[in-house]
């Protein structure tokens, strides 16, 4: 994911945590298509947030309908003001910016003593 999803206009997905986590860290839109569970939630919350847009769930999902949806998801990388895209960049500058590692330390670290 690291190395791919950069280098990506959009990214079509099942929506698991983990892949909208590795999107947002990499600043690029999503096109979710939940097949089960918490994958219906982070489809709500991408399209909610401004960093994607949810399809349909993955067993109904029709080649014309994701093309439609990367086509959306593209467009506005080339209009060069695309809200998706700086929204999702946006986020992915301040996800990388994070210290994460270090803040969970510190919570441990506070709990324990």
């Amino acid at each position: 994911h690291s190395w791919l999803f950069p280098r990506c206009g959009a990214c079509v997905h099942h929506g698991g945590a983990g892949t909208v986590a590795s999107c947002l860290h990499a600043g690029t839109p999503s096109i979710v298509t939940p097949v089960y569970l918490d994958q219906h939630y982070w489809a709500e919350r991408v399209e909610a947030i401004g960093v994607g847009l949810r399809g349909p769930p993955l067993a109904s999902a029709a080649a014309k309908t994701l093309g439609a949806l990367l086509r959306v998801c593209l467009e506005d990388l080339r209009s060069g003001v695309g809200r998706l895209h700086s929204v999702a960049l946006s986020i992915g500058l301040a996800v990388r910016s994070e210290d994460g590692v270090g803040q969970a330390a510190r919570f441990v670290d506070a709990v324990c003593h």
